[in-house]
């Protein structure tokens, strides 16, 4: 599967992974693997947002971290909102307050 709009932010993810972000009418970001050979293979599902994916992030697994020892992947958004989502892209945490999206 690939994104029906443009790409708007790219990152590597926690584990090596490609993140990509879109601006589409049905906006988010998906997980790509790239360790398995030459081909790059959609994982998961793409994660849904309420507006384009302008920015993103991530932090790799670290034990000794007291927030997202596990690792995190960190999209902005042009809702004005960011999400922190853990490496299985289940919402942990919206942070709200920008007056403006995310880029």
């Amino acid at each position: 599967h690939a994104h029906d709009g443009p790409i708007r932010s790219i990152t590597r993810g926690p584990f090596g992974e490609l993140v990509t972000g879109c601006q589409s009418d049905a906006p988010g970001f998906r997980v790509w693997d790239m360790k398995a050979g030459n081909s790059i293979e959609e994982v998961g599902n793409m994660v849904m947002h309420d507006h384009w994916v302008t920015a993103l992030t991530s932090l790799t697994p670290d034990p000794t971290r007291a927030f997202f020892p596990l690792g995190a992947i960190i999209s902005g958004c042009q809702d004005s909102k960011i999400r922190v989502y853990n490496p299985s892209g289940e919402l942990q945490q919206t942070l709200v307050g920008h007056s403006k999206g995310v880029v």
